[in-house]
């Protein structure tokens, strides 16, 4: 995993490791498709990778430095595409809510049902 030299990329590698594991693994099924809005450095993209290898993965970062980044550490992965975009067709601020477990296992449940098949 490259990481730069300063900044805040060890504080989110440490983090996301920490973050991503722990609720992943909790995933009653293996996912198919996979699509992360914010691919930062990589961190969770290869994480997901290494987790889901049968799983096409599309992520998402619109930061150019940031994407540079996320295609330098995903660039082992074929099946991981990276598209330097945001998820917003616009400059836009939006609210992240925070997440019960439970709310979250009901989102992933819904997009696995409609991308999946798995109802």
């Amino acid at each position: 995993m490259m990481l730069r030299p300063k900044g805040s990329d060890v504080d989110t590698l440490v983090h996301m490791i920490d973050e991503y594991s722990e609720f992943l693994a909790i995933l009653p099924w293996a996912p198919t498709t996979i699509l992360e809005g914010g691919g930062n450095m990589g961190v969770a993209t290869v994480l997901l990778a290494h987790m889901y290898p049968a799983a096409t993965i599309v992520t998402l970062e619109p930061n150019p430095g940031n994407c540079w980044l996320l295609k330098a550490n995903t660039a082992p992965f074929p099946n991981v595409h990276v598209e330097c975009t945001g998820l917003w067709d616009k400059d836009a601020n939006l609210k992240i809510l925070a997440a019960t477990s439970a709310w979250a296992l009901d989102c992933a449940w819904a997009l696995a049902c409609i991308y999946d098949k798995r109802c």
